[in-house]
């Protein structure tokens, strides 16, 4: 019994190249192979190759909607904690008041810019205040029976967004000598 020479083998005991049935029946063998030398990849390497793209770009798209979901929620923190301080600024401005569920302090208009008259307004502005109380050396939501000039001052801006949470609470303190 003969035994098959490698292509190798043939090259250099014949010093010539094999005969194509030679090269036919190793191409033959070989059937779901890259054969070797081959300039393709087979089919399994390229959908390798795609996974690894698409799970890549998943990846990718997932990082920019966070990204995008973040911003909006700084933009709209920031944007209640301007409200928030305007609000406290023309509380610490306006004369005392010794009841201002009677003479209330004035208050922050939220609106819209200028450059877009369309939107409407997301925010409002709750203020709630509180009176000291000597007898009791705390802070209650009833005004006291003689005033000493304290009031606690609590602004709370709500969005839109998310109703019922608020976005940004600043807590202030209001005398009557300023």
């Amino acid at each position: 019994m003969t035994r098959l020479r490698t292509t190798r083998e043939r090259r250099t005991s014949a010093g010539a190249r094999p005969a194509l049935g030679a090269f036919r029946r190793k191409v033959s063998l070989g059937i779901g192979h890259a054969a070797r030398g081959a300039k393709g990849g087979t089919l399994v390497s390229e959908l390798l190759a795609l996974a690894i793209i698409g799970t890549a770009l998943v990846v990718f798209m997932g990082g920019l909607s966070t990204s995008s979901a973040g911003v909006g929620l700084i933009e709209q923190r920031v944007s209640a904690e301007n409200y928030a301080r305007q609000q406290m600024e023309l509380i610490k401005a306006a004369d005392y008041q010794a009841n201002p569920t009677a003479v209330p302090y004035p208050t922050v208009e939220v609106r819209c810019p200028a450059a877009s008259p369309a939107c409407t307004p997301g925010y409002t502005v709750q203020v709630d205040i509180t009176y000291w109380h000597e007898d009791t050396q705390n802070f209650t939501s009833s005004p006291p029976a003689s005033d000493v000039g304290l009031q606690q001052v609590r602004i709370q801006v709500f969005s839109q967004q998310r109703p019922g949470v608020a976005v940004f609470t600043l807590e202030g303190i209001k005398t009557e000598v300023e």
